[in-house]
């Protein structure tokens, strides 16, 4: 049926080949179906014209025949079929049937439309004969366009049209009616051919485009539902294995610290060294993980607060100076008393992250640091003499995992993740990050910030400065982990700091001390992930609710899922990461019961300098 169409070469893709005749049939049943009530209203005016003017010349009974036909097979018949088209569903109108009563209802119609060329035709007057002819004509064009949908409409519309009245008239022997005869349908008749050709070529070049474009989306669409399951599939493998990692190493940094001490030779102490240097390695590049964790799950509040710039600056030439000087480079800092208005703690982290790659990054000369005002602004700038990054690289090196100079993937050179961090938290404070580069002259990064006002009170982020080292001697813990050697190397770790250890490694263990610990918990630390299925949470709050008051409790988890971080937010508990070094673990005890005791409002979660 639809072989001629094939011959339109639009070069779509071979996948569309099995669908594309079907979907183009039914397109075009379907288009040629809504065309139906423009044939409709299209008659309309030859109902009221051609009555009116024929009247007095042809038998009223010819005029009435007429209507009735064209009323009945032109506007009512082609409305009963439209409506009940379009009831039908999707699945009901890809049956044969629907084409054949369209085909059939169009040809009634248009015969019925085509009769005035017998029924209405005026012997004895030339000038209504051309009126008839105009009408015909019309009737024809109308039937090219509204059969160009489909080729069988087409036929079955336009040669009912045409075909009676250029044969009654070659019937009358004279020169004036045969030329009318045959003119019609040679010139008129061949123009209209060439008309429903190029309307017909072009809607199927639209029905194949708009066909590509469908599968187009659905394979994007396919695709973007595959990205997002590799996605959450990766996420979960990632989490997965970041917790499987970090338990191991979390017992060898504790038993790492424990070695130390029995470390007597200076060979054995070098090792020790060497395997404790490797451990902080570890654990610096896992935190940067963690840091994206933490924005990801918009765990960091910024707490904004007006203070000197001279205070960050202070910092990092207290801390990066020594780290220049060991490589070999100038590390200067302009000194400024401009007063800015921040996150103190957020800030001191971009700028420590942009350092720290300045001087990774810059062989020879060395690292200025300024600031410059800019209306109400500040621009703290970091100039460094490195390589320089190409003008299109410089849209891609905020994105993690991306390392510039890094082909190798050599791990002293971090994982890709501080400018992705410097990114994350600029977007967070609202600051602007500006770059500007060339190669093999340096590069400037700028962090706008706006100027201090002298009218906002802040607070620090920080956790509160410790007051002093609380002993914990005698200290009452419950130590929750359901890892055996974890619980074990901690268990003796806090022994020997002085503390009374109740060791659980479940649930039910954790709740069989409950009558020990009646008016003697002073704190709990607790893993988060514990055997079947139960959380650290749900052990805290078990044990709160059983002795009816707030414990002070630490979560270690080595989990940094943004799901997970934010649970454990929620419910306010002070967390940590694995892996934890003891020295790490000890100091945010105490800093935990200074602020328990100080009654001090804090944020539920070390800040990224806590890390």
């Amino acid at each position: 049926m639809l072989a001629n169409q094939s011959a339109i070469n639009l070069k779509s893709e071979p996948v569309l080949a099995p669908l594309e005749d079907e979907y183009l049939y039914h397109e075009q049943i379907k288009l040629a179906y809504e065309q139906l009530h423009v044939a409709s209203l299209a008659s309309i005016s030859g109902y009221l014209i051609l009555p009116a003017l024929l009247w007095n010349q042809i038998p009223h009974f010819n005029i009435i025949l007429w209507l009735t036909l064209c009323i009945t097979f032109l506007l009512i018949a082609p409305h009963i079929l439209l409506r009940q088209y379009r009831r039908s569903d999707e699945q009901t109108r890809k049956k044969a049937c629907w084409s054949k009563w369209l085909v059939g209802v169009a040809f009634v119609g248009s015969c019925s439309w085509g009769s005035l060329g017998i029924l209405l035709y005026p012997p004895d007057s030339l000038v209504y004969q051309f009126v008839i002819m105009f009408f015909i004509s019309v009737g024809a064009a109308v039937a090219t366009i509204i059969g160009a949908s489909y080729q069988p409409v087409f036929w079955a519309k336009f040669l009912p049209n045409i075909l009676p009245f250029c044969i009654f008239v070659l019937f009358k022997n004279d020169a004036m009616h045969t030329l009318m005869g045959l003119g019609i349908p040679f010139f008129y008749g061949t123009a209209l051919l060439v008309l429903y050709r190029n309307l017909h070529k072009h809607l199927l070049e639209s029905l194949r485009l708009r066909l590509e474009k469908n599968h187009l989306i659905e394979q994007l669409q396919q695709k973007k539902q595959a990205a997002e399951k590799a996605n959450a599939e990766k996420s979960r493998f990632l989490a997965a294995a970041s917790h499987d990692l970090r338990q191991p190493l979390h017992a060898q940094m504790l038993l790492t610290d424990e070695l130390k001490s029995h470390a007597h030779n200076e060979q054995c102490a070098q090792i020790v060294h060497k395997l404790e240097t490797s451990m902080k390695a570890m654990n610096g590049l896992f935190n940067e993980l963690l840091d994206i964790s933490k924005l990801d799950a918009c765990a960091i509040t910024p707490n904004i607060s007006e203070f000197s710039v001279s205070d960050i600056l202070q910092d990092l030439e207290l801390d990066y100076s020594p780290l220049a000087k060991n490589s070999h480079l100038r590390f200067r800092i302009r000194p400024s008393e401009l007063k800015i208005r921040s996150d103190q703690n957020l800030l001191s982290r971009i700028l420590r992250n942009l350092v720290s790659n300045a001087i990774r990054y810059t062989d020879k000369g060395g690292i200025l640091i300024g600031c410059r005002r800019r209306g109400n602004t500040v621009l703290i700038q970091i100039w460094d003499t490195g390589n320089g990054i190409p003008a299109h690289e410089q849209e891609h090196i905020f994105s993690e995992f991306y390392q510039l100079h890094n082909p190798e993937r050599d791990r002293n050179k971090g994982l890709g993740l501080g400018l992705a961090i410097v990114a994350r938290l600029a977007e967070l404070l609202n600051h602007k990050i500006h770059i500007e580069s060339h190669i093999s002259k340096g590069s400037v990064f700028s962090v706008e910030v706006p100027m201090a006002t002298g009218s906002y009170q802040g607070s620090s982020t920080k956790l509160p400065a410790v007051i002093q080292n609380i002993d914990i001697t005698g200290l009452n813990v419950l130590l929750v982990e359901d890892d055996e050697l974890i619980l074990t190397t901690m268990r003796d770790l806090l022994g020997k700091w002085g503390c009374n250890v109740f060791a659980a490694s479940s649930f039910d263990t954790a709740m069989s001390h409950l009558g020990s610990l009646i008016n003697r918990l002073d704190l709990i630390i607790a893993d988060y992930r514990l055997r079947n299925n139960t959380t650290g949470i749900q052990v805290i709050d078990k044990l709160e609710s059983a002795l009816n008051r707030k414990i002070p409790a630490i979560v270690v988890t080595g989990d940094t899922s943004p799901q997970i971080l934010q649970t454990i937010l929620q419910r306010g508990r002070y967390v940590l990461h694995k892996p934890v070094a003891p020295q790490k673990l000890r100091q945010f005890v105490n800093e935990v019961l200074s602020c328990e005791s100080s009654k001090t409002k804090v944020d539920n979660t070390p800040s990224l300098t806590d890390s």
